[in-house]
C-alpha cells in the first residue's frame, strides 16, 4: 500500500511535468514563427472572398529572418515542399527559372520545408539544386503548425499564390510549371 501511494505520486508528478512541458513547447512554437493570426485560413476557389495569408517569421537556411509581411506589394508564391519529395524536386527547376528570368520587383518564391531534416541538410540540398530563392526552415513542429494555419497542407508540394495585398488567390496541389504559375502571377499583379 505504501509503495502504491508512492508510485501514484510519482506518476502524477511525471504526468503534470509532461503537461507543463507540452504547454511551454506549444508557446515556444507559436513564438518562433511569430504568428499574427492563429486561426487557420479556409480557402474556397469558388468564393469571391479571399482570406488573408497568415503572417509568419522564419529563418532561411542561411540564417536570414524572413517575414511574409516584408513582401507586401509583391506577389508571393508560397511553396510547401520536402527534400525527399519527387514531385517537389520536379518543380524546383521551374522555380529557379522563374526567379532568374522574371522581374524580382513583382514577385518572390518562398520555399517552406516540411520534414526535411536539419537546416544543414536542407541547405546542402538547396545548394546542390541551385535554388536561388529563399528556402525557409525551422523545427518540424513549427513548420507543421504553419502548414495547419494555411488550412492544412495534406499533400506536398502544395503552393499558395498570395497577391500584393496579402490575400490568398490560389492554392495548387502537386507540381507546378513556370508557365502556368507566371500566368497566374500576372493575373494578380
Amino acid at each position: 500500500m505504501k509503495y502504491t501511494k508512492s508510485l501514484i505520486s510519482l506518476i502524477t508528478l511525471v504526468v503534470a511535468g509532461g503537461i507543463i512541458l507540452l504547454v511551454n513547447s506549444s508557446k515556444a512554437q507559436k513564438k518562433s514563427i511569430n504568428l499574427q493570426d492563429e486561426s487557420p485560413i479556409s480557402f474556397d476557389e469558388n468564393s469571391s472572398v479571399r482570406p488573408t495569408a497568415p503572417d509568419f517569421e522564419l529563418q532561411t537556411v542561411e540564417g536570414k529572418t524572413v517575414r511574409l509581411s516584408d513582401y507586401r506589394g509583391k506577389a508571393v508564391v508560397l511553396n510547401f515542399w520536402a527534400t525527399w519529395c519527387g514531385p517537389c524536386r520536379k518543380e524546383i527547376p521551374d522555380f529557379i527559372k522563374m526567379t532568374k528570368e522574371k522581374d524580382p520587383k513583382k514577385f518572390v518564391i518562398l520555399g517552406v520545408t516540411l520534414q526535411s531534416g536539419s537546416a544543414d541538410k536542407i541547405k546542402a540540398f538547396a545548394d546542390k539544386m541551385g535554388m536561388n530563392y529563399p528556402v525557409l526552415t525551422g523545427e518540424n513542429g513549427t513548420m507543421m503548425h504553419l502548414a495547419k494555419l494555411y488550412g492544412g497542407v495534406r499533400a506536398i508540394p502544395t503552393t499558395f499564390l498570395i497577391d500584393p495585398d496579402g490575400k490568398v488567390q490560389k492554392k495548387y496541389v502537386g507540381p507546378q510549371t513556370a508557365e502556368s504559375l507566371w500566368s497566374d502571377i500576372q493575373g494578380v499583379l
